[in-house]
């Protein structure tokens, strides 16, 4: 399985601290080993992750640096082969924050509060693999 991924550090100085955002992107999986876990999509800060989408063990789950956490059942499964819409609407902030995840325009999770961590923001993109497969027999 390849690791497609792209990480946006360019356009740092273009995320900004309590403005409202929209991120969408689209992935096609062509092939799912349910012994990894997945991330999906990152925003990170200057020292590590301030919001994070990833899926392990049948749930999907959003995270934020200051400990939220909403997890919401899902199968990988049913994005095999075809194309898949995923976005984020988010505002960086200590006090005001929020991230919303949609799939395929349909609302999955959402979370408020705070999800800042540094002013320096970046965005990864791509689903990669988060660990080594477990072993199976």
């Amino acid at each position: 399985m390849t690791e497609p991924r792209t990480e946006l550090s360019g356009i740092a100085s273009l995320l900004s601290l309590e403005v409202d955002y929209v991120a969408e992107w689209q992935f096609y999986l062509a092939q799912f080993n349910s012994n990894y876990a997945y991330c999906l999509a990152q925003l990170f800060g200057d020292d590590g992750p301030n919001i994070m989408l990833n899926y392990e063990g049948g749930y999907y789950n959003l995270q934020t640096y200051a400990s939220h956490h909403v997890s919401f059942a899902g199968d990988m499964m049913d994005n095999l082969n075809k194309w898949v819409t995923w976005s984020y609407k988010f505002k960086i902030s200590p006090v005001n924050g929020y991230v919303i995840v949609f799939r395929n325009g349909i609302e999955m999770a959402r979370m408020v509060g705070n999800t800042a961590r540094g002013n320096y923001i970046y965005f990864k993109l791509g689903m990669y693999s988060q660990n080594h497969p477990q072993d199976t027999v």
